[in-house]
């Protein structure tokens, strides 16, 4: 039988294998293992910065890592985290934590990683769940109603490689004086006629993990932004290094973490960003055949917008379990299908009715997209769903 998996990073791997490895070994020839020590983390962060269309870019732990970060640069603070904590010991109701909460509010969807939610409980703010729209991306207009004079950010979350409507959020930030912070772990490359995913806000946060769009071999994140004054903050935070020896100012330095990434995996970054472009185009086409040879059947497919990227495809089906089950016994690996709503957990006190999320997640999964799957592959997947409906 044959057997398709979901992503595959040792094909990544072999494809550029010797320059990945002559990367590496320079890193440990020269002794560049960590930020501070030589150049291939600056370098990277300046070609990131440039692929991206701004100014700035600062390469992080992770995609948590640049959600904290940026929430931390801008500010963003509140008790919620030690309110929550005094509701799931007894000490308080829900209703009482909300009168007595101080701080900022920060607006974003449930239909995302948790990271984009619990990095604002990190900080002690408040997240202020809102639905999302027929795309499965936020509601502009739903956000306009979420407002209060404590909103301090908005975080769109660019899901599957779609982009948010940049300019309805754009405009309302302008309107009511809040920070808009793109989460575009899911969307590196993609491209509007404003300009690119992270360059559209005050901030972008990408995720560079090896399912993602870049693949790198390990957990790593970026930064990006147009403010000279976001990126020292970020760039302070990012290492707390700078307490002690590299920032002299007293009067200045604030508490930060060890946020900051490996020489090594910027190293392994700088040689597949060459190929960036390349992997984003080829997944394009394999979401192409399955946007033309998947057309008739009765499986809600994805939207296809002007410059998105396909970190994910997904479908929608009333019939999730049964075509899942059918794929599977085929050996096609699928995602996506167990996941459950982050405002369901009882004791993350995420308490907001969201039935187009509900409804959202309760039918949709994955199929593979990755830019490794040979043509057959892709004729594979199609001819294995298509089945599925023909028995009907």
């Amino acid at each position: 039988m044959k057997s398709i998996a979901f992503w595959e990073p040792a094909k990544d791997y072999f494809k550029q294998e010797a320059d990945i490895l002559d990367a590496i070994k320079g890193c440990l020839k020269r002794g560049e293992l960590v930020l501070g020590f030589g150049s291939e983390i600056s370098n990277f962060e300046e070609r990131f910065a440039k692929y991206i269309g701004v100014k700035y870019a600062v390469m992080t732990g992770g995609g948590t890592h640049s959600l904290l970060l940026a929430y931390r640069a801008l500010g963003i603070s509140g008790n919620w985290n030690y309110l929550i904590d005094l509701i799931n010991r007894g000490e308080i109701s829900y209703e009482q934590a909300l009168e007595r909460f101080e701080g900022d509010e920060v607006v974003t969807v449930s239909h995302t990683f948790i990271s984009s939610i619990d990095q604002i409980t990190a900080t002690g703010a408040r997240p202020v769940l809102v639905d999302i729209g027929d795309d499965g991306l936020i509601d502009p207009v739903l956000i306009e109603e979420a407002i209060t004079p404590m909103t301090k950010a908005i975080v769109p979350v660019h899901l599957e490689g779609k982009v948010c409507d940049m300019e309805a959020i754009n405009k309302l930030a302008k309107d009511f004086h809040f920070y808009v912070i793109e989460d575009a772990a899911q969307a590196l490359g993609a491209d509007t006629y404003e300009g690119k995913a992270g360059a559209l806000g005050d901030i972008g946060c990408f995720s560079l993990y090896p399912a993602k769009m870049i693949g790198g071999i390990g957990n790593a994140g970026m930064i990006t932004t147009n403010s000279k004054k976001i990126y020292e903050k970020v760039s302070m935070l990012r290492c707390n290094y700078n307490i002690g020896r590299a920032n002299k100012n007293t009067a200045t330095a604030e508490y930060g973490y060890q946020l900051e990434p490996d020489a090594i995996f910027a190293a392994v970054l700088n040689v597949k960003i060459d190929k960036l472009d390349k992997r984003i185009a080829r997944r394009a086409e394999i979401a192409g055949r399955y946007l033309l040879e998947l057309a008739d059947l009765p499986l809600a497919l994805p939207p296809d917008p002007s410059g998105r990227v396909w970190q994910d495809f997904v479908i929608r089906t009333v019939n999730r379990k049964g075509l899942i089950e059918h794929l599977t016994n085929k050996g096609i690996a699928v995602r996506g299908h167990d996941i459950i709503p982050n405002h369901w957990y009882e004791r993350l006190h995420l308490n907001y009715r969201l039935p187009m999320t509900d409804s959202y997640l309760a039918t949709q999964f994955r199929i593979p997209c990755n830019d490794n799957l040979s043509d057959g592959d892709v004729g594979y997947i199609i001819k294995t769903i298509r089945e599925f409906y023909d028995r009907k």
